[in-house]
Order: C-alpha cells, then structure tokens, then sequence
C-alpha cells in the first residue's frame, strides 16, 4: 500500500511541474519582454522572469555563447528581447532555450 501512495505521489509531483514548465516559454519571453520595453524603471513580475531568465542564462551559459567584455546586462536583455519578438516560431520553446539561441546567434564561440 505504501508503494501505490509513494507512486502516485511521484505521478502527481511530475505532473504539477510539467504544466509549470510548459509555461515557461517563448510565448511568456514575448509577453515580458513587451514589457519590459515599456518600462524598467517600475518593474514588475513580468520584467523581473525576462530579467530572471536572462542572467540565469548568462550564468550558467559559459561554452554556449560568447559575449565580449563591455557589453551590459540591459545590452544582453536587449538582444534576447528583439530574438523573440523577431522569431515567433520559437515561442513553443522552452525560455531559456530561446535565449541561448538568441545569444548564441549574436554573440558564438568562435574556436
């Protein structure tokens, strides 16, 4: 019985996060990113998840992208924002894989 209760908790936990993640995508990016150009000196939610998705991207993408010494993080943002609004074919994908696209495409390791 322990094992039924421990297998249909994991099923339900596995659940909750997959409808969690499928909405952390290129559609949500679009929908922050909108936002973001209106107005970053009063931020809100939706500008701190671009921001958020952006520098955890930045954080973790060393090897993915190679972006050069002085560009700023608002300069960052801003590459990313106009990738997604000019490619919205990606809006299904997951967020952080559309901005290491992105910034893949401005900024590659060239070997």
């Amino acid at each position: 019985m322990r094992v039924l209760a421990v297998v249909i908790l994991c099923l339900v936990s596995i659940s909750a996060w997959a409808q969690f993640a499928d909405t952390e995508n290129g559609s949500k990016m679009h929908w922050a990113w909108t936002s973001y150009q209106k107005d970053t000196a009063h931020p809100g939610y939706e500008i701190g998840y671009f921001m958020g998705v952006v520098s955890g991207v930045v954080s973790l993408g060393t090897g993915w992208f190679d972006i050069p010494e002085g560009v700023s993080f608002t300069q960052v943002c801003a590459v990313v924002g106009k990738y997604v609004e000019a490619h919205p074919e990606m809006w299904g994908e997951s967020a952080g894989y559309v901005a290491v696209r992105a910034l893949r495409g401005k900024w590659p390791i060239v070997k």
